[in-house]
């Protein structure tokens, strides 16, 4: 005769942690937090535009029955706001551009920048990933009206460390998590910001020698990467995801390059490589590839760290040829 045991949950206990994360960043670094106690779902896979995606009516559904969400900012992932605002006061939602203490930066013109050596002191990049908050200038604020803001802050690692233990605390604070939960939790976000600190200090080591080397990139979407170490981003071909870059701002970029007066131009694989390569024919610019967003790489909890790393790499190597 078998013997059947069942395991009884409290009432107020919850069965499971549902968290739904928009892009990979974000999904990578709730899958570290939660490791050992939930599994996140990401909404936004592969190559799909955070931007203008649309929601099947099966992501609606799994917004709906999400204990959190997590996104970036509304004005980012424009396809979730509508669902969003329908959800206000049932479904919690953590804007990453939200949190207090994580360090905003403007939105930049498409305007080319001069070439310089970026002093170190004006960087985020010199001290420990907890002092993130520490010497804000005219571009840093936390004060609120998003769309000044440039929305690619996960690329600063002390903007991801505000993150990890902001949703510590946010899941810590769902009704029902269960004591041994949270304890797991709060101890998978305090090993994740170690090793954050170990990948800033890895980054900072490999990007040092190219800080006087200027480059440009196809999208601007690594203001944050670029000022936490000091590398010399002259500026654009088009400002934003979407933007067709006009025909004299493609003049001063096609000149800057037939000058040498960047070394690389960095694409990306959403963006077709025709103009690029355009751009530098006849020049002796080389083409390279970042990715701000990882979209090829696995998600899980190494997403983020793979994506961190091949940023370095991508920008060291190709500088290091020039």
């Amino acid at each position: 005769m078998l013997s059947c045991v069942f395991l009884l949950l409290p009432s107020h206990a919850r069965a499971e942690i549902k968290v739904v994360a928009t892009i990979p960043p974000l999904h990578s670094l709730a899958a570290s937090v939660l490791e050992g106690v939930a599994r996140p779902t990401l909404l936004i896979r592969g190559a799909r535009s955070p931007h203008d995606f649309t929601l099947r009516p099966s992501d609606v559904e799994m917004l709906e029955r999400a204990d959190l969400v997590l996104a970036v900012d509304a004005s980012f992932e424009t396809g979730i706001s509508r669902v969003v605002s329908r959800l206000s006061g049932r479904v919690p939602v953590l804007f990453m551009m939200q949190i207090d203490g994580v360090k905003l930066l403007r939105v930049r013109g498409s305007a080319l920048r001069s070439i310089e050596n970026i002093d170190a002191g004006e960087h985020q990049g010199h001290g420990h990933l907890d002092h993130h908050a520490e010497g804000r200038g005219n571009e840093l604020a936390t004060a609120r009206g998003m769309e000044h803001f440039d929305p690619h802050l996960w690329l600063d690692l002390g903007n991801a460390v505000v993150f990890v233990r902001d949703l510590a605390k946010k899941i810590g604070a769902l009704k029902g998590v269960e004591p041994q939960a949270i304890e797991r939790i709060n101890q998978n976000a305090e090993k994740l910001v170690a090793r954050l600190n170990v990948l800033d200090l890895e980054l900072k080591a490999q990007l040092a020698p190219f800080r006087k080397k200027p480059f440009l990139t196809y999208h601007d979407a690594y203001h944050y990467f670029e000022r936490r170490y000091g590398v010399n981003s002259l500026g654009a071909v088009t400002s934003g995801a979407h933007s067709q870059p006009g025909v004299r701002h493609l003049a001063e970029v096609r000149a800057l390059l037939k000058s040498g007066g960047a070394l690389c131009l960095f694409t990306e694989p959403q963006f077709p490589p025709k103009l690029a390569h355009r751009l530098i024919d006849g020049t002796a610019v080389q083409l390279a590839v970042l990715d701000p967003l990882g979209a090829a790489i696995a998600p899980g909890s190494g997403q983020y760290f793979t994506l961190m790393k091949a940023l370095g790499d991508n920008l060291a190597s190709c500088l290091a040829a020039k």
